[in-house]
């Protein structure tokens, strides 16, 4: 038989079929599909973790949990108070302009009295201004920091 001998000649003659020369790159495909789907799963589950500033907070008169009601103007509703001295539940703060900030949005906020019912978001050590999404990581690391 014709293809027979043909085939036979491919196996004897050390030279892998057209098939098996294929099976590398398929390979080298898969394993880098596979890589790209993993660093795409542990982008997404562990980017940009809440990072409490410790300094900010033991710095500040008192911190709360608040509603942003207008960014441009600083005006906040007190969700709930965490240190410091009762607030009134519509206050203000100063220097609202943190990147980000967002109508409705619920903040961890450290503040520093400036004049009731206005305040300003105590700084870091480096003079930026911080506020965090009140979410549970954000929370748990509050306790820890401050004893609670």
């Amino acid at each position: 038989m014709p293809g027979t001998a043909a085939v036979d000649a491919d196996a004897t003659s050390g030279i892998p079929s057209r098939a098996n020369r294929r099976f590398p790159l398929r390979m080298s495909l898969l394993l880098a599909g596979a890589w790209l789907g993993f660093l795409l799963f542990l982008t997404l589950t562990s980017a940009n973790p809440i990072t409490l500033n410790r300094t900010q907070l033991r710095g500040a008169d008192l911190i709360v949990i608040a509603r942003m009601i207008d960014p441009a103007a600083g005006r906040c509703e007190l969700i709930e108070s965490l240190y410091g001295p009762e607030i009134e539940t519509s206050f203000a703060v100063r220097r609202m302009d943190v990147s980000g900030v967002q109508v409705n949005g619920v903040y961890l906020l450290p503040l520093s009295i400036d004049a009731p019912p206005r305040y300003d978001i105590t700084p870091t050590p480096d003079g930026g201004r911080l506020i965090y999404p009140a979410v549970p990581a954000a929370l748990s690391q509050f306790r820890e920091i401050m004893g609670r």
